[in-house]
């Protein structure tokens, strides 16, 4: 959590962007809710605070689900219900509170008086806090690292559904949420961290749910639960070189090539020196010689960089010799057509 003397510095700037209303209640936005981007570095933590964030809610949304209190009455009941959900219908921008802890509303919302966000479901069945993300790290993902700080306050009893569950889906369709049980059902104040292989590939481009459910207490005033300092990241493997490249001789205008093998998680850059100058077009793992020429000659080696601090390789370096094609050629054979009109040679 933020220390409370930047809590109070950043309060104080909110309060010449907000209405007097919104101090005191809440506010509502239709507007999209959009996505969160996420680079090959991850993202986050994401402390929702308007000074280094703009647009703290980017990215989330909440939808409430009609019923009482009883409706859902234990975890059965809950990872049954939220089957039926589609992110289509999880699409209202968290509304804004000051409150805390929070007035009785049952949307999830974002609190810039304490900068997290917040769970309170109130005369519903239970409450939804949707985050999409964004794969733009460059590469498919079929794991990702989720962690953030749970905060717990105003018990009113035990719940029937204990804390938050907590879902995530490749698609955002029905019947495609998957249970992280490493996060879910825990009261309390907690740093919440998991490592989640996912059903399939996160494609380059595409999005992830990450759903919170909080269900609505039986008889008596629910507590509420905050969300804060989150971060998405990918589960990374340092690169290592599994085949390295090795020395080629080759005669002049033949082709050839030197190859690398690097093992590692993606997405990975490539760079071909020759001596000490990088290669002009030696971008892969595969440098070409089409045509090879005596001044392709050289020493050369490839430089491979991964996602991550110090997640850089260097192949061993390899002579490249092209030899040049002195050697004149020869007629093998000539022969005419019996009419005369061609003659046909042959050359070594």
């Amino acid at each position: 959590m933020n220390t409370p003397r930047l809590k109070y510095h950043s309060f104080r700037f909110v309060l010449g962007c907000v209405s007097l209303c919104a101090l005191l209640s809440f506010s509502i936005s239709s507007k999209a809710a959009g996505f969160i981007s996420v680079p090959a570095g991850g993202v986050g933590p994401l402390t929702f605070d308007l000074v280094a964030s703009p647009t703290p809610t980017n990215g989330f949304s909440t939808q409430t689900i009609g019923g009482a209190g009883n409706s859902i009455n234990d975890v059965v009941a809950m990872d049954t219900s939220v089957q039926t959900n589609e992110v289509a219908n999880i699409n209202l921008v968290l509304p804004q509170s000051n409150t805390q802890p929070p007035s009785t509303q049952a949307f999830a919302r974002y609190n810039y008086g304490g900068f997290f966000l917040q769970t309170r479901p109130t005369g519903n069945a239970y409450t939804e806090l949707l985050g999409s993300f964004r794969n733009d790290s460059g590469a498919d993902r079929p794991a990702i690292i989720l962690g953030y700080d749970q905060g717990f306050a105003q018990s009113g009893g035990t719940e029937q559904v204990p804390g938050l569950n907590v879902y995530y889906s490749l698609t955002g369709a029905a019947g495609t949420w998957h249970k992280l049980d490493a996060l879910s059902g825990r009261e309390g104040s907690f740093n919440m961290s998991t490592n989640v292989t996912l059903a399939g590939a996160w494609e380059v481009g595409a999005n992830l749910y990450i759903l919170w459910v909080d269900d609505n207490a039986d008889g008596f005033t629910d507590g509420n639960f905050t969300i804060d300092n989150l971060s998405l990241s990918f589960q990374t493997t340092p690169l290592s070189i599994a085949t390295q490249p090795h020395d080629i001789s080759f005669e002049q205008c033949r082709s050839s090539n030197l190859t690398v093998v690097v093992t590692g998680s993606g997405p990975i850059a490539y760079q071909w020196f020759k001596g000490g100058a990088a290669v002009t077009g030696g971008t892969g793992p595969t440098l070409n010689f089409n045509s090879g020429v005596p001044s392709d000659s050289a020493t050369y080696f490839v430089r491979a960089t991964g996602p991550g601090a110090n997640n850089t390789v260097e192949s061993t370096h390899v002579n490249v010799t092209v030899t040049p094609d002195t050697t004149p050629p020869t007629i093998s054979s000539a022969v005419a057509m019996l009419n005369g009109t061609n003659v046909i040679v042959t050359f070594s």
